[in-house]
């Protein structure tokens, strides 16, 4: 574990498009977009362990699966229509960022750089 994990609040939650489910432990929270045409995206996070999992499904095909340990902040955000979910990791001199944007279509950047 690297320490505090900092996620969106409930609140700025409730205000985007997406189904929350908070799971039977409170630090596990999961939540998933409405679909935009076959895609669907869906994000998990451990505040105790600080990680996350995300899911990319297109026509119930399992796309993409990424999992990060090490999360240190976890930000969503709706930019004119498009869900944008960005994930921070850092650990022993590297930080990576994990962004991925989704509509329509859906997006993953995935950059691992020394700090």
């Amino acid at each position: 574990m690297n320490g505090n994990l900092d996620v969106p609040l409930d609140e700025d939650l409730a205000l985007l498009p997406l189904e929350v489910v908070v799971g039977e432990e409170p630090w596990i929270c999961t939540m998933s977009t409405t679909e935009f045409n076959e895609n669907r995206v869906s994000l998990s996070w451990d505040r105790v362990a600080c990680s996350i999992s995300i899911r990319w499904h297109s026509n119930e095909t399992t796309i993409l699966t990424m999992d990060r340990d090490f999360v240190t902040v976890v930000t969503i955000e709706s930019q004119a229509g498009v869900l944008v979910f960005r994930i921070r990791c850092e650990t022993d001199g590297l930080v990576g960022l994990l962004e991925v944007r989704a509509s329509t279509t859906v997006t993953v950047t995935d950059s691992l750089l020394r700090s």
